[in-house]
């Protein structure tokens, strides 16, 4: 014999040899998730991109907050891409601004003209000290507007 209790969102379960078991139990039209993800590399970039391919998330009212540091060409793809999410759920609240663009020596001389003080400032702070780097960048960004 199996006995079952419902209790709110829970179902436990209990079989002949008292095992217990406890399933989450689907409710409800429409879903609503938290996601905080943090976003450091090309594969995972794609592995949340992919995660909502499926219709799972269709009656979803998801609030996502994105973290990291991109490289270039990935943050780019990120901003290109990231739509698709949009397209996936039923709403969401998209929270990305502690994303990043990795700061590099191409983006430097890309942006700054060869010798100017802002390129010399930012081309002597070591590769190792990202965040001082890119707190430099984003401050030389901001005086320059």
């Amino acid at each position: 014999m199996i006995a079952a209790m419902k209790a709110g969102r829970f179902c436990t379960l209990i079989d002949d040899n008292k095992t217990i078991s406890t399933e989450i139990l689907s409710t409800g039209t429409y879903r609503f998730r938290k996601m905080e993800r943090s976003l450091n590399s090309a594969s995972d970039v794609d592995k949340l991109l992919d995660e909502f391919e499926d219709d799972d998330y269709n009656q979803t009212m998801l609030k996502l907050a994105v973290s990291g540091r991109l490289e270039p060409e990935l943050y780019e793809k990120w901003r290109e891409k990231r739509h698709s999410i949009r397209e996936a759920v039923l709403e969401l609240k998209l929270d990305d601004s502690e994303l990043r663009r990795k700061v590099t020596e191409e983006q430097i001389r890309k942006e700054f003209t060869e010798g100017s003080f802002p390129e010399q400032l930012l081309s002597s702070i070591p590769d190792e000290n990202e965040d001082e780097l890119q707190m430099a960048y984003e401050l030389i960004r901001e005086v320059k507007q």
